[in-house]
């Protein structure tokens, strides 16, 4: 009975005495981000008008899911018996390193409240357009935690409405780059001949090209909405495109893909059963670390008036409205760019703290 009692009335404190850090730290932070949630909500009045509306019902059962899985992943982890380490699969390994490190508690819990609040703006901003012109330029306040702009709006509420964006549109070209890059990868590494040397041609010549230049270009020519941006930013740097490239160069003599060849089995298996699953851990890391890369992309064509349009909140756009204004009235372009620099670090870190789970070398 003790061991279901503690993890359903506390379950990050449970794992945290089980000696489960990484399970525990992830356990807190949703639990917090949800607490912050909530709280906000009733602070600014806007729980009792948000949850009549049918988003608000969706956000109201997504708080409760979350808070019901914390509890449930607990109780199991209390009564799951710890198993024999050296019969465990490389996946297992790889979740007990990844949660033991200090690297991904930091950044997975960030990234976790980042995109838990982003999923429940309604309930924790209001209005990011809503204009005030007797507060402008308003100092940070417990009216306004982060200060207003030169227009009156709050500055706390645009950049959590921005971070939808953000993180959006970040995700969004980080998954077309994937699956563009290891679509090439394949084409060039396993085929070889003509269109490996036409690929790989294609993208130095792609890559020789400053990002900068090859944005305005496109922007000038196409215009600037958001699924161009994405366009433009899944094509740029197609590393996925020369890991997989490489992997399959490395494998493609190895005894098992000759026996699976031997075997009749065809090109299209030996590429999703054999091939594909030896690269998946490096695309893993390049996934995160492309993700902040993306995210500053963004909010530096949003900062040259290239990204998203005006008056709809961007991290960059911000930035650009605070430049003039830096002596005036900083905080305008200080939390734009700490919500940045957290979020580019967040996603860094975790980025670090899965190439060291993935290390095979590693016995931990």
């Amino acid at each position: 009975m003790r061991n279901t009692l503690l993890p359903l009335a506390m379950p990050g404190l449970s794992l945290f005495l089980r000696k489960r850090h990484g399970k525990a730290a992830f356990v807190f932070c949703l639990q917090g981000a949800t607490l912050a949630v909530l709280l906000m909500a009733w602070r600014m009045g806007t729980f009792q008008v948000t949850a009549s509306s049918l988003y608000g019902k969706v956000g109201l059962a997504i708080i409760g899911f979350a808070l019901l899985c914390a509890r449930l992943g607990s109780v199991w982890s209390a009564w799951k018996p710890e198993g024999d380490r050296y019969g465990e699969s490389y996946w297992t390994m790889v979740g007990r390193r990844f949660g033991r490190d200090a690297k991904s508690h930091t950044g997975g819990g960030v990234l976790l409240v980042l995109a838990f609040v982003a999923l429940l703006v309604p309930f924790v901003t209001s209005d990011p357009l809503w204009m005030d012109f007797s507060a402008t330029l308003q100092a940070p306040s417990s009216s306004h935690v982060f200060g207003t702009d030169m227009y009156g709006r709050d500055i706390f509420s645009r950049i959590v409405h921005g971070s939808r964006i953000s993180l959006g549109i970040g995700l969004a070209a980080t998954a077309l780059n994937m699956l563009l890059g290891t679509f090439l990868g394949v084409v060039s590494g396993y085929f070889g001949g003509l269109a490996d040397a036409i690929i790989m041609r294609l993208l130095e010549i792609l890559n020789s090209i400053p990002f900068l230049m090859l944005a305005i270009l496109i922007m000038a020519v196409f215009g600037s909405s958001t699924g161009m941006l994405i366009l433009v930013l899944s094509v740029f740097a197609l590393q996925p495109a020369r890991i997989i490239r490489s992997q399959i160069l490395e494998l493609r003599g190895s005894d098992y893909i000759r026996a699976a060849e031997a075997l009749g089995a065809s090109q299209s298996r030996i590429i999703l059963r054999h091939v594909l699953p030896n690269a998946m851990s490096s695309l893993f890391v390049v996934a995160t670390i492309r993700l902040g890369q993306n995210i500053i992309s963004l909010a530096g064509l949003s900062f040259l008036g290239l990204g998203i349009t005006p008056p709809t909140p961007s991290w960059g756009a911000m930035l650009q409205e605070g430049r003039a204004l830096i002596l005036q009235a900083p905080w305008i372009g200080f939390f734009p760019g700490a919500a940045i620099f957290i979020t580019v670090l967040s996603f860094n870190l975790l980025g670090d703290a899965l190439r060291d789970a993935l290390d095979p070398r590693l016995k931990i």
